[in-house]
């Protein structure tokens, strides 16, 4: 049985690619222009602050690489929370329902745990940083 080299770029299909990334810039927009969406924007909005403020400290690269992990993954799930109460809300059809509020409630504690970890790392970076 002969086999045949493939490159890499064989096994690519860089137009469908180029769609998951426009796909996925789209839901990112989308979800930033919800009016229901103010945490995730803010979420962003420091994220970017403390990003340049990492760069602006002169933080080691390990630090500076942990602080955009740890901002990139609160928004991710930010984004995952709007998607579930996006999810939620047409399950429901607008309707009370006290099962997708335990739902929603749950997805929105799990970005707060995220969140609270990150900004007690981000204070164990950045306090000795300010004090040098």
């Amino acid at each position: 049985m002969r086999h045949r080299k493939e490159n890499l770029c064989s096994f690519i299909d860089f137009g469908k690619l180029m769609k998951s990334f426009k796909y996925a810039g789209s839901g990112f927009v989308e979800a930033i222009n919800l009016r229901k969406s103010q945490n995730l924007r803010i979420h962003c909005a420091s994220s970017l602050c403390t990003i340049s403020f990492a760069f602006a400290l002169n933080l080691s690269r390990f630090e500076v690489v942990l602080i955009i992990l740890l901002c990139s993954l609160v928004i991710s799930a930010e984004l995952m929370n709007t998607a579930v109460e996006i999810l939620c809300d047409y399950a429901c059809s607008g309707k009370f329902d006290e099962r997708i509020r335990r739902i929603k409630d749950i997805s929105a504690a799990s970005v707060l745990v995220l969140a609270i970890c990150s900004l007690l790392i981000a204070f164990i970076i950045f306090i000795p940083a300010l004090l040098r």
